[in-house]
């Protein structure tokens, strides 16, 4: 009786356990039922087009539950960013997803976007003959050759090592849409006997030269001959301010005639003859317009050739073609240096100017 009564103490102990636990199992959301929520809130925020908040959740999903579909969806997240490396590593996730896998039809919609991705990034191999090898591209984690990767076009750094070796180093452009397969071996490292002699650093017994004498002369090449162009054409403008001047001058003495003509046949205020008188008036007033535009045009020109035969003259005078930067030696030992230009001398007058050594 007493053995009986113990049993029943015993199983209902049990009992009332497993209910218990039971009780709190059922209370206690499973992974599953997390995951699944946190995909219904992402799919809420990728609806409404706010990437960012769906990619967390997204990513807290995938972390609890990560199914072909949650891993799916993160990609497209990813797309949607235009952050392609990370896209076409989500979606390679989801298709080889062992947590309930992409249905089939599904699974050729992920390989579809999966070939639009990687036209946006370059896909590199990277192989190596010495065993063990490791690489690491920008500074990143190394990881063990072969090595497949996707990296965003561009300029990248690849450096592969190996134990007992030294890492051999790539810099290569990787183009969006671009197979590329580099082969990198690194180098053995080499001891006693067998390193290479140290190479004696050549010393350079030459003397270093002297450095030349600053040379006023010859600021740029073919000084000369340009400061002679420039003068020839300073010389050629002045002439012909010179004669646009004169011509000015004569015929402002013309209109004066015309006006002395014009006060001795009518009166000041055209009381007779009138349009005739007024007639006379304005050629001699248009005359005179002509002859002060001629004169200073003139003036403008002459002014304008002024400064430029100057600047020719200080241009050839400082060349290495001036007599002033040294003579130059004839075969029979004569020293000779001349050189010529159009100017105008202190009346107005063209002429032939010389300058030189003999």
């Amino acid at each position: 009786m007493r053995h009986s009564l113990i049993h029943k103490v015993i199983w209902l102990l049990m009992a009332a356990l497993v209910t218990t636990f039971s009780t709190s199992a059922l209370a206690q959301p499973t992974d599953e039922d997390q995951g699944k929520a946190l995909a219904r809130e992402a799919m809420g925020h990728y609806k409404e087009n706010e990437f960012a908040e769906a990619l967390q959740k997204f990513e807290e999903a995938s972390a609890v539950y990560p199914t072909g579909q949650v891993l799916r969806m993160r990609g497209y997240t990813l797309m949607a960013m235009e952050r392609w490396v990370e896209a076409a590593a989500a979606i390679e996730q989801a298709l080889a997803a062992d947590l309930k896998p992409l249905l089939p039809r599904d699974a050729e919609h992920a390989e579809d976007n999966l070939r639009q991705v990687l036209t946006h990034v370059g896909q590199v191999e990277v192989v190596s003959t010495v065993a063990g090898a490791r690489v690491s591209i920008d500074g990143g984690e190394s990881e063990r050759l072969p090595a497949k990767m996707n990296v965003e076009p561009g300029r990248h750094n690849f450096v592969v090592t190996a134990d007992e070796h030294d890492a051999a180093e790539m810099e290569k452009d990787v183009e969006a849409g671009q197979k590329l397969t580099i082969e990198l071996d690194p180098i053995p490292i080499t001891s006693g006997e067998d390193a290479p002699p140290t190479p004696t650093p050549r010393v350079d017994d030459e003397p270093e030269e002297e450095s030349e004498p600053l040379d006023i002369f010859g600021w740029f090449p073919y000084q000369g001959p340009v400061g002679l162009a420039t003068a020839g054409v300073g010389a050629a403008l002045a002439v012909a301010g010179l004669a646009t001047g004169m011509y000015g001058s004569s015929l402002r003495g013309a209109v004066q005639e015309n006006i002395d003509a014009h006060n001795a046949n009518y009166d000041a205020n055209c009381s007779q003859n009138t349009d005739l008188c007024l007639s006379d008036i304005s050629l001699i007033n248009r005359d005179g317009q002509h002859a002060d535009e001629l004169q200073t045009t003139g003036l403008g020109l002459g002014i304008t050739g002024a400064a430029l035969f100057a600047t020719g003259a200080i241009l050839f005078l400082f060349s290495d073609d001036s007599p002033l930067a040294g003579d130059e030696t004839a075969e029979n030992g004569d020293s000779l240096s001349l050189i010529c230009a159009p100017s105008l001398n202190l009346a107005g007058d063209s002429m032939l100017g010389c300058l030189g050594r003999f």
